[in-house]
């Protein structure tokens, strides 16, 4: 049996709690949980003794968290408003209470005496004594004893006055120490929750990366791009080397799970590509010639050209993705076109980037579902396996947002809708393989301020976000 603690300070209602034992309902046979509750308010305290009298393994604690241990007032909610230990959050009253207080290094010391043994998940909602918890932990040295931080992904020291001068402190323990909260909460798109017991799964899955010996191959949208140029930094291994092509890689972008799953197909399958699928282009009206369209940016003003730039680019990507033994699969979008003739997909719509030509008229939309996309990322770690056994494959979503969409809805409820088939897919995809695993990058920059993770397009992500996105890479899997 896997020994796991659920921590949760800041109980409210129960609201995540209950939704921590649906979960285990699913895994009784392979998880003992133990939940410790903690809520300050009394009153919430003797309803919540009352909602969980039958659960054995749920153990409550009318306490509140602060810094040092001992009495604290407590500064009461209006109605169920969550409450606080500080009077000048907001919707607090003037009613207060006096409750006995842990910090949390002794919350733990007296209450969990397997903490140090068992894989422990700590949900925070607080009301602005998050920065003393944290604080807490950094001086006790227990940061690392904890494996999920998670809750809402609000900042409740925001909502405080007599904080502010300690907003800056807090977020930049936040960043130096990895605190970012994976997303639990039950009053607000609780659908978006994580399940601790899968995420156990997928952390006891994580394998590590050597930088002497490993090189990784990524392939996806352009964040992959982007991810692929910050490892470089850093001293990773990376494959291809496109030679010519290096100062750009325009070659290096595959938007959905066909044009990826093409790309192995290729390395370890024999695929050829199609050269009936080649269409006549032109490019900013002033240059024409031939589009090869099952990768970006393939183009040469003659037919014999193209074939061979394309045979030559066959050549150093198959070569680059034999040599590699780590992949990191960006998942871009799922509306695509396939080609009319062969059925194929093609990596971009035609007209991208301004390109004109003969290839509106020779594909046709397709919306891919999440079933669709499983089934590539089924494929793909299968020829992974089959061909390159010792292999890891890492899937992640892109957080870069549809510039539009071909369905009738508009373009962010479209780009959520992609977005979730893609995620959906990449989840299932690793329950089921061994050599697949999936890297939350997509969670961590969406739940940044968006003018803190994206440039002024609102689209690319900045190079300070994807450096964080390493960073959090290196933690995970050096």
């Amino acid at each position: 049996m896997k020994k796991l603690n659920y921590i949760d300070l800041g109980v409210h209602e129960g609201e995540e709690i209950d939704i921590v034992l649906q979960d285990y309902s699913d895994y009784q046979d392979d998880f003992d949980l133990t939940i410790y509750g903690v809520e300050a308010n009394p009153n919430l305290f003797h309803f919540l003794v009352g909602k969980y009298k039958h659960f054995d393994n749920v153990k409550l604690f009318n306490n509140a968290i602060t810094m040092e241990s001992g009495l604290s007032r407590l500064y009461l909610g209006e109605g169920t408003l969550a409450s606080s230990i500080y009077p000048t959050k907001n919707n607090v009253t003037n009613q207060s209470v006096s409750v006995i207080a842990y910090s949390f290094f002794d919350f733990v010391k007296n209450n969990i005496l397997d903490f140090e043994d068992s894989f422990n998940v700590l949900k925070l909602n607080i009301e602005g004594a998050e920065l003393a918890v944290y604080e807490n932990l950094i001086e006790k040295n227990m940061v690392g004893d904890i494996d999920i931080f998670c809750g809402h992904h609000s900042h409740d020291i925001e909502k405080i006055s007599e904080l502010e001068s300690k907003r800056e402190r807090y977020y930049s323990l936040i960043k130096e120490y990895g605190l970012e909260l994976e997303y639990l909460c039950g009053e607000d798109k609780p659908y978006k929750s994580i399940n601790i017991f899968e995420r156990y799964d997928e952390m006891m899955k994580t394998f590590k990366l050597d930088k002497n010996k490993d090189t990784i191959c990524t392939l996806g949208s352009c964040f992959a791009l982007e991810i692929r140029r910050e490892l470089e930094d850093r001293n990773f291994k990376t494959s291809p080397v496109l030679g010519e092509w290096e100062e750009r890689n325009e070659q290096l972008v595959w938007y959905n799970t066909f044009s990826i799953l093409y790309e192995f197909e290729r390395a370890f399958a024999g695929r050829k590509t199609n050269y009936d699928d080649l269409w006549k282009a032109r490019r900013w009206n002033r240059w024409s010639g031939y589009q090869e369209p099952s990768r970006r940016e393939v183009f040469h003003e003659t037919l014999e050209g193209l074939i061979e730039l394309s045979e030559k680019l066959d050549k150093e990507i198959i070569d680059g993705m034999r040599n590699a033994n780590v992949y990191v699969c960006t998942l871009g979008l799922s509306e695509v076109f396939k080609h009319k003739k062969s059925g194929d997909v093609v990596c971009t719509h035609p007209a991208y980037n301004r390109t004109r030509g003969e290839g509106l008229r020779l594909v046709e939309f397709w919306n891919l579902t999440k079933e669709d996309n499983l089934k590539n990322l089924q494929r793909i770690c299968t020829l992974v396996k089959e061909n390159n056994p010792n292999a890891k494959v890492l899937f992640t979503v892109s957080p870069i947002p549809l510039q539009r969409t071909f369905t009738k809805t508009e373009t962010d409820v479209a780009n959520f809708l992609s977005k979730d088939k893609l995620h959906w897919a990449a989840k299932k995809v690793v329950e089921e393989f061994d050599n697949a695993h999936y890297f939350d990058s997509y969670e961590y920059v969406m739940n940044l301020p968006k003018d803190v993770a994206f440039e002024s397009d609102g689209r690319h992500v900045t190079r300070d976000t994807v450096a964080e996105v390493i960073s959090r890479f290196e933690s995970k899997f050096l």
